[in-house]
């Protein structure tokens, strides 16, 4: 694994853990793969983020995860997966002209101009 990136076909050399498929992270990866005609070699399957990842650590399995967690792991070796996996969204969803605490209106607020600085349009 000398490359900087890893296309998604290479994954079928390796041998995987991968979060359960109870996790929406593994059900994306999966379509993922699916899309691509890829047929991972998954030897061991987990529900836990720390097994896991101790796993890569002490084996050489590899895995695949959202980058947030692997920039926060300095000893671990990360590699974008090429095409990259489809991000995943997140909606807010609140009842029309129901009652709104301070709380539930100050989150909204400080959402809302978290993602206006990213760009995206107000959720207001």
């Amino acid at each position: 694994m000398a490359h900087d990136s890893i296309d998604v076909a290479g994954i079928e050399k390796e041998e995987l853990v991968l979060l359960n498929q109870t996790f929406a992270t593994r059900q994306t990866i999966d379509k993922h793969f699916k899309r691509h005609g890829i047929k991972p070699k998954v030897v061991i399957e987990t529900s836990s983020m720390t097994t896991l990842i101790e796993l890569v650590r002490s084996s050489s399995l590899v895995t695949v995860l959202p980058d947030a967690v692997t920039f926060e792991r300095e000893d671990l070796r990360f590699r974008p997966l090429l095409p990259a996996i489809d991000e995943r969204r997140v909606v807010l969803l609140q009842r029309e002209g129901g009652y709104r605490s301070a709380a539930s209106r100050a989150f909204v607020a400080t959402l809302d101009a978290f993602v206006q600085e990213l760009g995206a349009p107000s959720l207001t």
